[in-house]
């Protein structure tokens, strides 16, 4: 989808359909980026999320950014060419007393900035360039000194709910005749092409996905001209290729390497291959693979349907099918996933080989997080040891006889500013247990702690086999002998273990020790996320309102003495 009027006709159906989720988007800018709305409208759209954008005024920045101070995520467009009026050439001749003093008032005027929106959930704001009018200079001038001075003072300053847009790259990608439109801005001072704006927008893809909570979890890969090159069946294993010593040996090796590193960052790794078993697991031995096979979680290497394969892999992982992205080198095995699983994205390694570790770089951003934990690099361990888990279930008859096998620890904290990053991470992450979708940053997640009246509860669970992190939290808000739990959420790997209940159970006695005689839990319906509605219904909570998909349910505190399973602790 490439021309303007692709795009608008996209973006006309697009609002004809029902969405689940809204997003207030804001622009700012000291240039006119008007063009921007139609492509950043389409990928919104294209997430499920329905846009609402606001520019800003004209080169009004800092009154802008506390008149949107409670959008969803701003956008800022800060172009040093109009700094002052006819930067671009007046700067030649500011003397240094001059220079300093425009710096040191953007320097404030950015301070301003990040205070008066350190409440917004996410804030996109682009690198300084000099590029659309320093291009042919061999020598660095005083914009290109005030250039680096700025970007200096984002990289040191820049808090954690801003995130810096590289534009540089993209103007070096598209380059620099496509990527502004000097025509324009003699005219009307709108700087950047239509072209720049389609590739800006596919560059702060992977913000958006990671802040409504739809960037990408558990990477499958086929085997044959996908992890190596050459097909294990025909070639053997000496004719495979993956290898730093040959030209096609070191395309794949250097995916591998990039495979590795998002296993280890807790990226899931999967593998799904028409071959036998016995010969991939010979080829990873006798080739010495940089991708660790062991840290592989599911192999699906078998003669199955590979869209089979990928369903079993997301239920074995108990993750939605959506989270998983599938790579591929065979025309046909990518079509189908197209077609039978249109929520699974799919990446075909490119028929000109030396294109695959460029075209995996965007793989790479696919799986971007706003908040990186310590649980994050634990999590290929803990997936591998919950197939432990699964294969001594299999040694009893009950649920709860296994459950007590485990030896199951839960600790439980309030307000800990210790969570704060891991729990912001889970609202952003979490979809199937999780009863409004509400999604905040640390400094949200940090307000509520310190808002009186307001609690953030969360739990982290371990047992015989390991640790599993903090798995758990809820936000609670008392009025008036009343609690409301305003987002009930749980990852996927801890369900299944009355960790739920058993934290509802804890939840209640301490709200219970505080007076309160009733909880509210508001629920919003989604198409991931039923389970909680399974589950407040399991409890015997009263339904006492539905509209659409939102609900309100309540229950008076009533405690189970009996629930012993979990052994619970509390955080001093």
């Amino acid at each position: 989808m490439n021309t303007l009027s692709e795009i608008l006709s996209y973006n006309k159906k697009a609002k004809t359909l029902s969405y689940k989720a809204e997003a207030n988007i804001s622009i700012l800018s000291n240039v006119v980026v008007n063009q921007l709305h139609h492509p950043l409208e389409m990928i919104l759209y294209k997430m499920g999320i329905k846009p609402n954008i606001e520019f800003g005024e004209y080169d009004n920045i800092v009154q802008d950014a506390v008149r949107f101070s409670n959008s969803d995520i701003s956008i800022i467009f800060w172009e040093l060419t109009n700094l002052i009026d006819g930067f671009q050439y007046s700067g030649y001749q500011h003397s240094q007393k001059e220079i300093e003093k425009i710096a040191l008032k953007t320097e404030a005027e950015l301070h301003f900035i990040f205070k008066a929106m350190e409440k917004t959930p996410l804030v996109l704001i682009n690198e300084f360039t000099t590029d659309p009018f320093n291009t042919n200079l061999i020598h660095e001038n005083s914009i290109d000194k005030v250039c680096s001075r700025l970007n200096l003072f984002l990289q040191i300053n820049l808090p954690a709910n801003f995130k810096i847009v590289k534009i540089q790259r993209i103007i070096s990608r598209i380059s620099i005749g496509r990527s502004f439109d000097l025509r324009n801005f003699y005219t009307s001072k709108a700087l950047h092409s239509f072209d720049f704006f389609k590739a800006y927008c596919e560059d702060i893809y992977s913000f958006l996905s990671a802040r409504f909570g739809k960037a990408k979890k558990v990477l499958v890969l086929d085997c044959d001209n996908t992890l190596w090159g050459g097909i294990i069946g025909e070639d053997g294993f000496d004719g495979i290729k993956c290898d730093s010593s040959t030209g096609i040996g070191k395309v794949y090796y250097e995916v591998q390497k990039m495979i590795n590193t998002l296993s280890q960052q807790g990226i899931v790794v999967c593998i799904n291959s028409k071959n036998n078993l016995h010969d991939v697991e010979e080829a990873f031995a006798a080739k010495g693979m940089p991708l660790d096979y062991n840290k592989v979680v599911i192999k699906k290497v078998n003669w199955e349907n590979k869209v089979k394969n990928l369903i079993e892999i997301s239920q074995e992982l108990n993750v939605g099918i959506d989270s998983l992205l599938f790579v591929d080198d065979s025309d046909f095995e990518i079509n189908l996933v197209k077609q039978e699983l249109s929520d699974v994205e799919t990446v075909q390694v490119p028929k000109d080989i030396y294109q695959y570790p460029l075209v995996f770089r965007k793989v790479i951003n696919r799986f971007y997080n706003l908040n990186v934990t310590n649980e994050d690099s634990k999590k290929t361990e803990m997936y591998i040891v919950e197939q432990q888990r699964k294969t001594q279930w299999s040694q009893f008859e009950n649920l709860d006889s296994y459950l007590e096998s485990l030896q199951l620890n839960m600790v439980i904290s309030v307000n800990a500013e210790s969570v704060i990053e891991r729990v912001a991470q889970l609202t952003q992450k979490t979809n199937q247990f999780n009863s409004t979708t509400l999604r905040l940053t640390p400094g949200e997640v940090k307000m509520r702690m310190e808002t009186q009246d307001n609690y953030v509860f969360s739990f982290s669970l371990s047992d015989k086999f390991g640790d599993f992190g903090t798995t758990g939290a809820t936000f609670v808000s008392i009025f008036d002998n009343v609690a409301t739990i305003d987002g009930l959420l749980m990852s996927c790997r801890v369900l299944g273990r009355k960790a739920e209940e058993t934290f509802v159970n804890e939840l209640f006695k301490l709200l219970k020790a505080k007076g309160i005689e009733k909880c509210i839990f508001p629920f919003i319906l989604t198409n991931k996320n039923k389970q909680i509605e399974d589950f407040f219904k399991r409890s015997n909570f009263n339904l006492i309102s539905s509209q659409g998909e939102k609900s309100l349910y309540a229950s008076r505190l009533i405690i189970d003495e009996k629930l012993a399973v979990i052994n619970v602790k509390y955080e001093k």
